[in-house]
């Protein structure tokens, strides 16, 4: 039981990665790979290719990129978050240690896509807030943290897999109090009063 505390832990981490920026983190992990500066026996196996390495890094500019550009940011946002919850999925699946196959889908699905997708929405919601506040003048730089910030989530991961693996899920928790306040409170004005 306790060989599966790092990997899920990393898987945690990682997840947390690929909702700031979908193919960032699996960039990283293919440059890695490339140069030997880390070594799996199976787990990522499949990004140690160098067509993978130049096909992430052609997906890594278009969408660093796209989220420079003024409209399209929110719209990878919205395009993005089935995107990121696919890529939690993966990242936390291969990360599993050997388990039953149901028991890797069950919790890839639940904690990988659902950590996130829960870190795409509360990035998309504090954009929205960027936009509003600064008349969308400070997109690019919310674009640049979000970069930055998933760039460290990735290193993180892998550096202090079990404390940022808590982190991350201490976070979670309290990103979805915010989200649903923030949407209650929206909705709170939204309501029509008889007269």
């Amino acid at each position: 039981m306790i060989e599966w505390v790092v990997p899920l832990l990393l898987g945690v981490g990682l997840s947390a990665a690929t909702g700031l920026r979908v193919f960032l983190p699996f960039f990283l992990i293919s440059l890695a790979l490339h140069y030997n500066i880390l070594s799996f026996e199976q787990n990522f196996i499949w990004l140690d290719n160098p067509y993978v390495v130049i096909a992430l890094g052609i997906a890594v500019i278009v969408e660093i990129g796209g989220y420079y550009i003024p409209i399209v940011d929110h719209t990878l946002d919205i395009i993005g978050a089935p995107l990121a919850f696919c890529a939690g999925v993966v990242s936390m699946s291969s990360m599993m240690p050997d388990m039953p196959a149901y028991v890797d889908s069950i919790i890839s699905l639940i904690v990988g896509g659902g950590t996130a997708l829960s870190i795409n929405s509360f990035s998309g919601m504090m954009r929205i807030k960027t936009t509003a506040s600064f008349f969308g003048m400070a997109n690019s730089t919310y674009s640049t943290i979000e970069n930055i910030l998933s760039t460290l989530f990735t290193l993180l991961a892998f550096l202090v897999p079990v404390m940022f693996g808590v982190a991350i899920i201490l976070f979670v928790f309290l990103a979805q109090r915010f989200i649903r306040r923030w949407i209650s409170k929206i909705f709170g004005k939204l309501k029509v009063k008889p007269s």
